[in-house]
């Protein structure tokens, strides 16, 4: 418990803080992406998207003058087959690419999510799926689908885990002995293009054997 009357001050001091009053000024500057790293053979790179184009910054007009750009390092890495994000930091220059020591300055954003798409082109086999029954077997079955496949250009991220695009479903109780023509629309999935033109396929079957 404390006693003042058995207690005495040894040492004791004071401090001074200064405090520096100055008018802030803010401005904005562009936001650039310098990319490293490349794409595997086969694939191809889209344009870089970043989260935001440029960054507002505040400062004394001294501190700030000097910073012409922003810029973030985005490594994709080697060989990437596949859309890469990544979440980055950004450091500032001077309009001769020097970097600018920023410790004065404050930036009004925060880390910059950059994404790269990668995109592939594939050939895509277009099938049909068939549903058999008793005697009425796709083994026994004269069939064939026009065209084949199609190549297809779109997202390594979507068309990696892809070989084929079904067409729709088919019941082979339906056919008949005679040879029957069947049209389907080609859909590539979302965001992928058909590059070969041609947007429907022909399914023809016959089951020559039934009577």
């Amino acid at each position: 418990k404390f006693n003042s009357s058995n207690t005495s001050v040894e040492d004791q001091s004071f401090y001074m803080a200064s405090v520096n009053i100055c008018e802030l000024s803010r401005k904005e500057v562009e936001l650039r992406c310098e990319l490293t790293g490349n794409v595997a053979e086969g694939y191809s790179a889209g344009k870089v998207q970043l989260s935001q184009t440029s960054i507002a910054i505040r400062g004394q007009e001294a501190d700030i003058a000097s910073i012409s750009y922003a810029k973030v390092v985005f490594d994709i890495g080697k060989n990437a087959k596949e859309t890469v994000t990544a979440s980055l930091d950004y450091k500032f220059y001077d309009a001769d690419g020097n970097e600018v020591d920023a410790s004065a300055v404050h930036a009004e954003a925060g880390q910059i999510q950059a994404t790269l798409p990668v995109y592939v082109t594939k050939e895509l086999k277009l099938v049909v799926d068939f549903k058999e029954a008793p005697g009425a077997r796709l083994a026994d079955m004269v069939w064939a689908i026009r065209p084949e496949s199609i190549m297809v250009s779109g997202d390594a991220s979507v068309l990696n885990g892809m070989d084929s695009i079904v067409l729709d479903s088919f019941d082979l109780l339906d056919v008949n002995r005679e040879s029957t023509s069947h049209s389907y629309a080609i859909l590539v999935p979302d965001g992928c293009e058909n590059l070969s033109g041609v947007t429907r396929a022909t399914l023809e079957i016959s089951y020559p054997d039934k009577t």
